[in-house]
């Protein structure tokens, strides 16, 4: 479906851990014009919602009290999995603010990016 939407223009959401580079090139490649190592280039954008380490945890332990699939002892060991290459261009959005402030701060980011993609492909 990513792809299907990607050639069409149309738009997808989706969420997911993307810890690493190269499962988010996998997502990337869902742009047929997507060429690897070219992120600004790329149909695709990524939003990282930062927070620390403790916030995480609480929120974590939290939702483990429901019915959550991951316990927080694996918390650390995501963390430690999460690597971003600066040059990926990936917004990056503190986790801690409103819900309504992290949805604005996302379209705006999104826009952004959407424009200097577009500007690019001129």
């Amino acid at each position: 479906m990513p792809q299907k939407n990607t050639v069409n223009g149309n738009g997808v959401i989706l969420g997911c851990s993307a810890l690493k580079k190269q499962y988010r090139e996998t997502l990337r490649s869902s742009d047929p014009d997507y060429k690897l190592g070219s992120y600004v280039t790329s149909a695709v954008s990524f939003v990282l919602l930062e927070a620390s380490a403790e916030v995480l945890s609480v929120r974590l332990n939290k939702r483990a009290e429901g019915t959550h699939y991951m316990p927080a002892s694996l918390l650390q060991s995501q963390l430690d999995l999460l690597k971003i290459d600066e040059s990926e261009g990936i917004l990056r959005v503190d986790a801690t603010l409103s819900p309504q402030s992290i949805v604005k701060t996302i379209i705006i980011g999104i826009f952004q990016f959407q424009d200097s993609f577009h500007s690019s492909q001129c």
